[in-house]
């Protein structure tokens, strides 16, 4: 339902005929009260990030006191999480690459 770059047309336009389906929703939810305790504490807290439209719900949904390492899927979702901080890409945009990063954060 959320998509970035409109891809079927941009396929459509290059000449390569496509469809388009929906074929899952991301249904945004509240933080937990425990994760919203531990972005408002004063222990590091790891957030990896695998959308520009996660980045921006979480940065939304919480006041974040704590330090934090942001570890983003790609440059896209680097740019959406707009707080400071410590924000690391992923090599390749890939889970892999995220769980890579984020245990080398610890």
């Amino acid at each position: 339902v959320h998509a970035r770059g409109d891809l079927a047309n941009r396929l459509g336009a290059s000449g390569i005929p496509c469809d388009e389906a929906v074929v899952y929703a991301q249904v945004a939810r509240p933080l937990s009260s425990g994760a919203r305790a531990l972005l408002s504490g004063t222990e590091r807290v790891v957030i990896p990030l695998f959308s520009p439209r996660s980045a921006r719900l979480v940065a939304m949904a919480a006041t974040v006191t704590a330090p934090t390492t942001v570890v983003a899927m790609s440059g896209a979702v680097a740019e959406a999480w707009d707080r400071a901080g410590d924000i690391r890409v992923a090599r390749n945009p890939t889970a892999d690459a995220m769980a890579d990063l984020v245990l080398a954060c610890f």
